[in-house]
């Protein structure tokens, strides 16, 4: 809620977002930003590298490329093909938020789809859509990634289902305008959750939050209702109407052997 109030009263022009625990360390960065913004009114981002300061005191770009600039679209990002940095190194035009909250982010708060409309990615391709991207490697920026931080404290099912619902969440966004895309970018996320739940050492250690089971439950829903556009290869379509049960099968026979090894059954 308060992400969307500091949103709904910018009028700006422009506008960029500084998270508390991170800091700009190119005193000339905002300008350059708008610098560009103004002669270049088909862009709507200007997007800059950022330094990765990790628990450890190690620091990294956050963006690892040679490329000294380059310019995207929105059917780069659909097609896979986009650099984009984090928050720190983030400029807008104010296309969006100059005209309120669209209501399908507003009517997020308090449900399972809150969380796919308050970070990086949801802003980017939300202004994207309107406008062109402009990344330089140039460090704008340290990004702290602090080990208690709101994302890295979550383990890869529970960071996989959040970005799983947050496709499906995209796809209504854009009224199914990528539909095809979206599902199975959707469905991609759901296949990383799978493949965490074979690498944990026992059931204990699933420990999995119930929002994350619920956005898991929720797109595998969708999953199944949708799997004729899904990009599952042909040995998957061959059995396509027990989707659903052969990853419950898959979830059952690992956590099966598991137990029995453990001697509990």
């Amino acid at each position: 809620k308060n992400i969307l109030r500091a949103k709904a009263i910018t009028k700006t022009p422009y506008f960029t977002l500084l998270d508390a625990d991170d800091y700009w360390i190119d005193n000339d960065y905002l300008q350059k930003a708008v610098d560009f913004l103004e002669s270049h009114p088909d862009f709507t981002i200007y997007n800059a590298n950022v330094m990765a300061l990790h628990p450890n005191g190690n620091s990294t770009p956050y963006v690892k490329t040679d490329i000294k600039s380059a310019d995207f679209s929105f059917n780069d990002y659909i097609n896979d093909n986009i650099l984009f940095s984090q928050t720190t190194g983030m400029v807008f035009r104010n296309v969006i938020y100059i005209n309120g909250i669209p209501d399908m982010v507003q009517n997020s708060i308090g449900t399972i789809s809150e969380r796919s409309f308050e970070g990086d990615v949801d802003r980017y391709v939300m202004h994207l859509r309107y406008g062109k991207a402009h990344f330089v490697n140039e460090i704008s920026g340290v990004y702290r990634i602090l080990a208690d931080g709101i994302w890295q404290r979550l383990n890869l099912f529970e960071r996989a289902a959040i970005q799983a619902q947050a496709f499906l969440d995209y796809d209504l966004y854009f009224e199914k305008e990528y539909h095809a895309i979206f599902m199975n970018k959707m469905w991609g996320e759901l296949k990383r959750c799978i493949s965490y739940l074979s690498t944990i050492s026992s059931c204990s250690d699933l420990n999995l939050r119930d929002e994350a089971q619920e956005k898991f439950a929720n797109c595998l829903r969708v999953c199944v209702s949708e799997r004729e556009i899904l990009n599952m290869g042909e040995e998957h379509l061959k059995k396509i109407k027990k989707l659903k049960y052969r990853i419950m099968k898959k979830i059952y026979d690992y956590c099966y052997k598991k137990l029995k090894r453990k001697g509990l059954l």
